[in-house]
């Protein structure tokens, strides 16, 4: 206040339509949010310098980036149900599509059934962590209504009021009663180490065809995210022409 009165009318004037303007930009980049999956990237991820500032933010976008977030907003709206993401670590394939996409999805659908799966219980357990941080923080709560049912504390298995899940699976779990409307499977090999044993790879198909194919229904989205360690990995068994046991009808299913 002492700052203020020590300024010029036109001091003030620009400080006020300064203000006006950056609550008019916040209103577009929460809109942005609801509708755009990397603007809510980006909004849910401010500069922790100033976080009010809706301008900033620490994800920068890439052109990987704009193709991965395409693809995703189709699987959101049903035109894909069955997307394949080929890409190598460190470049934000799981920020965006396994931590930012599943609460961007039951933010705008509070009723959505998601299953996330990865290679281990704990690595699933800080899956879940990571986005009931997203969606508690304030600016998620600038975007979305969506809200956990009281009590809903799990690292495993988070419940919106509207019903909505989310259930993080490692792999070999069963799932049991969990269905699934979206099902995301990142890196269901944890390194090269494991993507080299058959028996670890035989495993994961088992898993795959058995136990997580069993939690879908007919319209339920698949999302499978990994490094290709390994030829006949899960990616390879759906999609590659040049795997043993490919099968054409199957393949054509993904994108």
């Amino acid at each position: 206040m002492t700052q203020d009165k020590n300024l010029t009318d036109s001091q003030r004037q620009l400080k006020a339509t300064e203000e006006e303007l950056a609550a008019v930009q916040r209103m577009i980049s929460i809109e942005d949010a609801r509708d755009s999956l990397l603007g809510f990237t980006q909004f849910t991820m401010p500069d922790p310098e100033d976080v009010d500032n809706s301008m900033l933010t620490q994800f920068e976008v890439e052109p990987h980036h704009k193709l991965l977030a395409e693809a995703l907003e189709k699987v959101e709206s049903g035109e894909c149900l069955r997307l394949a993401i080929l890409m190598p670590p460190q470049h934000g394939k799981s920020e965006l599509a396994t931590r930012r996409f599943p609460a961007w999805v039951i933010g705008r659908k509070p009723w959505t059934k998601i299953m996330i799966g990865t290679y281990n219980q704990d690595f699933a357990n800080d899956f879940g962590s990571q986005i009931r941080e997203i969606m508690t923080s304030p600016q998620y709560k600038s975007v979305f209504k969506t809200e956990f049912l009281k009590g809903s504390k799990s690292k495993e298995f988070l419940v919106t009021t509207e019903r909505g899940q989310m259930a993080m699976l490692g792999r070999g779990g069963s799932g049991t009663g969990k269905p699934a409307d979206l099902f995301l499977i990142d890196d269901p090999l944890k390194d090269a180490k494991e993507a080299e044993s058959p028996t670890i790879r035989n495993d994961l198909w088992e898993w795959y065809t058995k136990v997580a194919f069993t939690r879908c229904h007919v319209a339920t989205s698949i999302v499978i995210i990994h490094t290709r360690w390994h030829e006949d990995d899960l990616i390879g068994k759906l999609c590659d022409p040049d795997h043993p046991h490919h099968d054409p009808k199957i393949a054509n299913e993904w994108t």
